[in-house]
């Protein structure tokens, strides 16, 4: 069974393969291996379970041509899919935003909608599900949904002012169960963070301000567990976010 240390390494030299090939374009298995550090074995299979999810592609010749499972003395180059995406979904209290990626990062469609009251979990999950279901056209492109969501973090979800007062909400179970498409939901800024850094191995933090102050911190390329808003924090009785807005008059 895989440790943890070893689970995080694989997750790792994937994030590193994808976002390679992502910034040149295309490359040979050779050409990864030695811009990586990593073992031939380690990028070949990888590279092949990146294809299998259909992330990777594979062309016969560098940056023509069609997918191909011919071998021989001339190398292959791997590239991102151009038909697969991702789906981003944005939740806070100022409005719902949504946007369509393509794997190299630039968006194919965007929308927001103005803030809603919801009465409950129930009524935010319907409506965040209405708007996924008008952007969803091609389900089965779609490779998953990121949700960014403002607030602090508690055990049982995210902190959100329902027209009841504020309750822990879970976007993943009900988007998951209704799309049948993996879902994964971090803090807004920590999204930021991941947009901006390019160099996953920097240290580097990231502010969003909005009703609270949002922030995210990554050293070494690992997102630092900060799931807080800077705007409930107090000084002397006085909210950071008002002393923050004085310092900027």
């Amino acid at each position: 069974m895989a440790s943890i240390k070893q689970f995080i390494e694989r997750r790792n030299n994937i994030s590193a393969i994808v976002a390679h090939v992502r910034e040149k374009g295309y490359a040979t298995r050779m050409e990864i291996s030695s811009a990586l550090g990593l073992s031939w074995a380690c990028v070949s299979e990888l590279t092949s379970l990146l294809m299998d999810e259909g992330v990777l592609q594979e062309f016969s010749s560098r940056g023509e041509g069609t997918v191909s499972e011919s071998r021989g003395r001339t190398p292959t180059c791997i590239r991102l899919c151009d038909d697969k995406y991702f789906l981003g979904v944005d939740i806070n209290d100022s409005g719902i935003a949504i946007s369509i990626l393509r794997l190299d990062g630039k968006a194919i469609r965007s929308q927001k909608w103005e803030s809603e009251k919801f009465d409950s979990c129930d009524g935010l999950s319907e409506s965040v599900c209405e708007k996924i279901e008008g952007m969803l056209s091609d389900k089965k492109n779609c490779l998953g949904i990121g949700v960014a969501m403002e607030g602090i973090f508690s055990t049982d979800g995210w902190l959100y002012p329902f027209e009841s007062g504020v309750a822990p909400y879970r976007p993943e179970p009900d988007i998951e169960a209704r799309f049948g498409i993996p879902v994964s939901a971090r803090h807004d800024p920590e999204c930021m963070l991941y947009a901006a850094a390019g160099d996953l191995s920097c240290d580097c933090m990231a502010l969003r301000v909005d009703n609270g102050i949002g922030v995210a911190a990554m050293r070494g390329g690992r997102v630092l567990d900060l799931p807080l808003e800077l705007g409930f924090v107090k000084k002397d009785g006085v909210a950071l976010r008002h002393i923050l807005r004085e310092c900027k008059k």
